[in-house]
């Protein structure tokens, strides 16, 4: 597959602006993975934070180390969205999630704000690195 290119929005060149439900991505530009789940998985219709979020209370201890190991396994990284508290980051870092996002980092932020913030953390990281 070619590697795409993305514009400073997130998108593919030439894409029209439009809000993305969550699974939309893979589909879009990863039709094979489309392809190998088709008919077994809906995830997007299962976002984490509505019903189906709800449901799983009390499984997610079984559900999310399988997500995580399932993205592994297959040889990509894992990024949880939606992570609000201290508390949720450290469980998924405990289970081995590669990447995390949510307002527990920060609210969507426009993007000379966000590259900003990326500088800000890069810098933050490379100090503690020296001490």
């Amino acid at each position: 597959m070619p590697a795409t290119d993305y514009n400073r929005n997130g998108r593919i060149d030439g894409e029209k602006e439009q809000a993305v439900p969550p699974g939309t991505v893979y589909r879009r530009h990863f039709p094979e993975i489309e392809e190998a789940f088709h008919g077994r998985f809906a995830l997007e219709q299962h976002p984490t934070t509505d019903e189906w979020g709800r449901s799983i209370q009390g499984k997610k201890d079984v559900i999310l180390p399988a997500i995580i190991r399932l993205g592994h396994n297959i040889g990509v990284k894992v990024l949880t969205e939606g992570v609000e508290t201290e508390t949720e980051a450290a469980y998924l870092q405990g289970k081995r999630c590669d990447e995390a996002q949510g307002y527990y980092f920060s609210p969507p932020l426009p993007y000379d704000e966000f590259v900003r913030f990326l500088k800000e953390q890069h810098v933050r990281r490379r100090a503690q690195e020296l001490t």
